[in-house]
């Protein structure tokens, strides 16, 4: 019985000194697997130093020109069918170009990196054909991820964040100098501005605000160059036009706050003019950045109209009162814009009345009357 145990005691110990054996055996044959293939690029770059040396052969020995470029070329045949035959083991994507650490891609681009994996900081150099110039930042999983630098060939340039292969984080592009834009700082998602951000052009206008999908979109402030009458325009946006509650001032002076849409005064608002202006403000309703509809026009001299507007002019039943240096109270009427013609109740300040006045903007002097009084 004793003798039993024992030969099964010895015939475990020898199962499990088998499996260890065979294990080293497996690593063992993996560890020369993956010195054969570096081997084998030390050789391929051995050859390719042989075939620099024939090259100086070929300046140094004119009158062995053709035996020399036939050697060359089938070195560099041997070169190609080396790294041909260990793309497979290189991960099928790219192979070893130089002495250096510099990788190909299989469209061209090389990539300076350990040859394992396509992970970490590095620089991706595209082929000619490509508006790119080169990568020069993190990579995880082969894809642009982290911080880096993504360089085109007309100089433009974008510094920042990067995921997924697109900028999406925080960063700074940078247009060329062909280019009327400048550069955008801010946010960025999937390669476009979203978020808060600043975009510069080289005339010097700037807007400051918020993003989406590469536009104005939200609340932000556009700021013009110098050469415009407009100072700034501050407000909502949406697709990059003006839409919602905004306020605008010009050089000069005039302000306009109010209702927005389309890019243009639409809606109700207050028009404030210039000191230089006779008019003071305006204060009603807009469309297409005239007036129209409902609203109340008050001149610097104390004269108003109040009433019904159509394209910028009054146009309806309304009541124009007259500034104090008048001997005119008011008349209160319905207005033509088109036919400049007034007709209604004309009130004197002394009291008199004419119950049905037909008063032309452009004859009886009234044309010189109004004058005082511009739209």
């Amino acid at each position: 019985m004793l003798t039993d145990r024992t030969s099964t005691t010895e015939n475990s110990e020898n199962m499990i000194i088998t499996k260890r054996i065979t294990s080293k055996r497996n690593l063992t044959q993996e560890f020369y697997q993956e010195n054969e293939i570096l081997a084998t690029l030390s050789e391929t770059s051995k050859v390719a130093k042989e075939g620099q040396k024939l090259n100086r052969l070929i300046r140094i020995q004119p009158q062995s020109i053709v035996i020399v470029t036939s050697s060359v070329l089938l070195l560099l045949i041997f070169i190609f069918s080396m790294i041909e035959e260990k793309e497979t083991a290189l991960s099928g994507k790219r192979c070893r170009v130089s002495s250096e650490e510099i990788f190909l891609w299989e469209n061209g681009e090389t990539y300076d990196r350990d040859m394992a994996v396509f992970d970490g900081f590095g620089i991706c150099t595209y082929p000619k054909k490509s508006d790119k110039d080169y990568y020069q930042g993190f990579i995880k999983d082969g894809k642009k991820c982290g911080e880096g630098k993504l360089a085109f060939k007309n100089g433009e340039t974008y510094e920042g964040n990067f995921e997924n292969d697109n900028y999406n984080g925080f960063g700074v592009y940078t247009y060329s100098k062909e280019s009327g834009k400048d550069y955008y700082v801010g946010h960025w998602k999937d390669a476009m501005a979203s978020g808060e951000g600043k975009f510069v052009f080289k005339e010097g206008a700037t807007y400051r605000g918020e993003w989406k999908n590469n536009q104005h979109d939200g609340f932000g402030v556009l700021t013009f160059s110098k050469k415009s009458k407009v100072d700034f325009y501050e407000g909502q946006w949406k697709e990059s036009k003006k839409l919602g509650r905004g306020r605008m001032v010009w050089k000069c002076g005039t302000t306009y706050e109010g209702e927005f849409d389309n890019d243009q005064r639409n809606g109700f608002g207050t028009y404030t003019y210039s000191k230089e202006d006779l008019r003071d403000y305006y204060e009603g309703h807009w469309k297409d950045s005239v007036k129209s509809g409902q609203g109340k026009l008050v001149w610097k001299n104390g004269g108003k109209y109040e009433g019904s507007f159509e394209n910028d002019d009054y146009n309806g039943i309304g009541t124009f009162t007259f500034s104090n240096e008048y001997e005119l109270n008011y008349l209160e009427g319905f207005w033509n814009g088109d036919t400049k013609t007034a007709n209604g109740k004309l009130v004197w300040k002394d009291g008199r009345e004419e119950e049905t006045a037909q008063l032309s903007f452009n004859s009886d002097g009234f044309d010189q009357l109004m004058a005082a009084f511009p739209l």
